[in-house]
């Protein structure tokens, strides 16, 4: 029998894994990594509120590795078995948010 335990702050559970996304403003298609139906199970979709995509793909702005580290905790307090971002430059913050938490984070 499985047990079932709610973390503080849990909306809903069964998300294996957790993105961390940049605020983007264009289509996302099918096959994108932050188009839902791309997966055949279910993904957690977290927005990062302050961390623009064009800064993250420009490298401008150094406080985004703060907001991630506390996106990725976020995260795994609603239980996801591991995260990444939807932005290959989110690399550059890849040892930040690793460290943070006890599941698996891969940013790039």
């Amino acid at each position: 029998m499985t047990t079932f335990h709610a973390r503080p702050g849990q909306v809903a559970c069964g998300y294996p894994i957790g993105i961390l996304c940049a605020e983007w403003h264009i289509p996302f298609i099918p096959g994108d990594l932050n188009n839902a139906s791309t997966f055949d199970f279910p993904v957690r979709y977290l927005s990062v509120p302050g961390v623009q995509g064009a800064a993250v793909l420009a490298g401008s702005d150094s406080s985004f590795g703060g907001r991630l580290v506390e996106g990725a905790r976020q995260l795994e307090r609603e239980g996801v078995r591991a995260i990444t971002g939807n932005c290959g430059s989110m690399a550059r913050s890849q040892l930040a948010v690793s460290s943070s938490d006890s599941v698996a984070a891969f940013t790039s």
